[in-house]
């Protein structure tokens, strides 16, 4: 992910969209654009703020200092990272503090990714805030929203919200985890809320035999509503920040379950990342079945 955000100067003014060629495939042409974009444009901003999952590259930093743009903020999202990131992003990490001013982070551990020496000294931790209203549990709600999905009195519903990306949210674990899960509890549904392409997740759930058992919401802007869906928040991704999700679902009174390897975010003590994603599917499956029952939803 990276996302920019400037402030214009006057803010009065209409609020400009451009839209620039990402870096990959055609890195020549991409470059070239960018240059044109901040030669033509960087007067009108007085900051930069570049929101990043990894420090790829920097060229959006240099470009904005080239062009005069005074406050460059870099703000760090993840504290892990993917293979390709573990090549480039120790490399740019030692040169981040050249191009950028501020050095800004979701939450200690995505700091100390992000950043080292001065600039991990200067790095302003925002931890992630929600409005705890409109997450909080109602059973009317739960049991509406199971009767929309089709689910049978008694079910346990494991999920999580997120959007369907198996490169960083490792959904595919959660299929195979649920198919040991069934075993056991035999109703049961995993319940997948969040838009992307359901056919990678599809074919697995087949090739597994719970297909029939495997839910896809889509994108849904009642997030908070969502939550009251499910009996235990199921969240093993490969790298993250500081997931808001996991907030959001504490919030709502859902036992978490998560990886040992991914930042802490626990606020209540149904909160378990005990487990790495080594670790035997069937330890998962005991690890779900443990916290089932939660004590904030009562």
């Amino acid at each position: 992910m990276l996302n920019l955000v400037i402030i214009l100067k006057i803010v009065q003014k209409p609020i400009v969209v451009h839209r620039i060629p990402k870096l990959r495939p055609n890195i020549k042409l991409a470059l070239k654009e960018w240059d044109k974009f901040f030669r033509n444009n960087a007067h009108r901003y007085d900051i930069l703020w570049s929101n990043q999952n990894g420090l790829t590259h920097l060229e959006f930093l240099k470009l904005a200092k080239k062009y005069g743009i005074k406050k460059r903020i870099v703000h760090g999202h993840c504290a892990t990272a993917d293979k390709f990131y573990r090549l480039i992003h120790p490399v740019n990490r030692l040169f981040v503090g050249k191009y950028a001013t501020d050095f800004w982070a979701c939450g200690v551990e995505a700091a100390n990714h992000f950043y080292h020496g001065k600039e991990r000294k200067k790095a302003l931790v925002i931890n992630n805030a929600i409005e705890v209203e409109q997450f909080l549990y109602n059973e009317e709600v739960r049991d509406k929203l199971r009767e929309e999905y089709c689910i049978p009195e008694n079910c346990l519903v494991v999920g999580q919200v997120s959007r369907l990306y198996e490169k960083q949210k490792n959904q595919s674990f959660c299929v195979k985890v649920f198919s040991e899960l069934v075993k056991k509890e035999p109703n049961s549904r995993l319940v997948f809320i969040g838009r992307g392409d359901t056919t990678f997740l599809t074919n697995l759930a087949k090739e597994y035999n719970v297909e029939d058992k495997v839910i896809f919401t889509g994108l849904k802007s009642n997030v908070g509503e969502m939550l009251n869906l499910l009996d235990v928040f199921f969240f093993p991704s490969n790298f993250e920040g500081l997931p808001i999700v996991l907030v959001e679902a504490q919030a709502n009174g859902l036992p978490v379950v998560t990886a040992s390897h991914l930042p802490d975010a626990s606020i209540l003590e149904n909160y378990d990342n005990s487990l790495s994603l080594k670790d035997e599917w069937r330890l998962w499956v005991d690890k779900i079945l443990s916290v089932r029952n939660s004590l904030y939803r009562q």
